[in-house]
């Protein structure tokens, strides 16, 4: 699929009615996710014939996309049943049922030994894709959840495999030292403006930009340590 065709097909999915500011949900626009999708194919190959993880999924429009792209088999994961329910009906409506499926799991938790909680999904993906939270809501994330995120999404990876994730372009030097730090290898393939439509009532503007890195990142050993 070319990418218009995509992100014409992702912007008719539901998003969203009641977003939880403590799970920092917001809609991936479209053309963002049309994007990122496409261009991690169309560059690296890395969704097509693949088994993908999509992180976080929220209302599921990289899991659509990653599906609509030619993905072998999706799996989404999050910690809201509602944001998965939407997902479901998503998935149903693009007609993807047989492609992708939806698990009900907290990246955030963390276990004894400061490890990813997803031992059953580790090393199991070819790529991984995620829009993690990116904790701009201090009084009620916790401080780098996207980082934690990331670090999971290297841990669900087969060493020949790639992450692909978005964070905030102010982010980008510690984005880039925290990889090195891992093991692994990153780069920015770009940076986009999220035009972020008023979403909770403490944000005083209709919308506000912000500038995101698309994030290519690859591990050099199976299991980075932190």
């Amino acid at each position: 699929m070319k990418d218009w065709e995509v992100q014409a097909a992702l912007q008719e999915l539901e998003t969203f009615k009641k977003p939880k500011i403590e799970l920092e949900q917001y809609a991936t626009p479209a053309e963002l996710a049309g994007h990122f999708l496409c261009s991690a194919q169309r560059t690296y190959g890395d969704i097509e014939g693949k088994m993908v993880l999509d992180l976080g999924c929220g209302a599921g429009v990289l899991s659509v996309a990653a599906g609509m792209l030619g993905a072998d088999s999706v799996t989404g994961v999050d910690v809201d049943e509602e944001a998965l329910e939407i997902s479901r009906r998503n998935r149903d409506e693009s007609d993807l049922e047989d492609v992708i499926d939806f698990v009900r799991l907290n990246v955030a938790d963390r276990g004894e030994k400061d490890q990813p909680v997803l031992p059953c999904f580790r090393g199991k993906f070819d790529t991984v894709v995620c829009n993690p939270p990116f904790g701009a809501n201090r009084d009620r994330q916790q401080k780098g959840i996207d980082l934690l995120f990331l670090h999971t999404a290297l841990n669900m990876v087969h060493s020949g495999g790639a992450v692909y994730s978005l964070h905030k372009s102010s982010t980008r030097e510690h984005i880039q030292s925290t990889v090195e730090k891992w093991g692994a290898t990153g780069e920015a393939l770009g940076e986009y403006s999220w035009n972020l439509a008023k979403t909770y009532k403490h944000q005083k503007k209709a919308t506000k930009d912000i500038a995101v890195d698309m994030w290519r990142v690859t591990p050099k050993r199976a299991a980075p340590s932190r």
